[in-house]
């Protein structure tokens, strides 16, 4: 985690072409910091995450009147949004429907 130094070999990047390592390994001019470039992908990747769920509470809320912070997990979510749903009407029914 304390490693600084070049940019490590193409082998440790995953799915990476080479134009596109050598575009990243030519944007460090000095040196390359694991712990730096490990935290900033952890920030991008929070906020990333929060503009998600954020969309899907608001879009959750618009359609079905339901607050996300108020369930535990998708299931429970799943359920409250089938219980709102008049048996045997609708569009989101019959798509449900065994």
């Amino acid at each position: 985690m304390n490693y600084i130094g070049e940019v490590p070999p193409i082998e440790f990047f995953d799915g990476l072409n080479s134009d596109s390592y050598n575009s990243y390994k030519n944007s460090y001019k000095n040196t390359w910091d694991l712990k730096s470039e490990t935290l900033d992908y952890n920030l991008l990747d929070c906020k990333l995450l929060h503009k998600i769920m954020y969309s899907f509470g608001v879009m959750i809320f618009k359609n079905y009147k339901i607050n996300i912070d108020d369930v535990v997990s998708t299931p429970s979510l799943a359920f409250k949004i089938y219980t709102l749903i008049p048996q045997g009407e609708g569009e989101l029914y019959l798509c449900l429907k065994i």
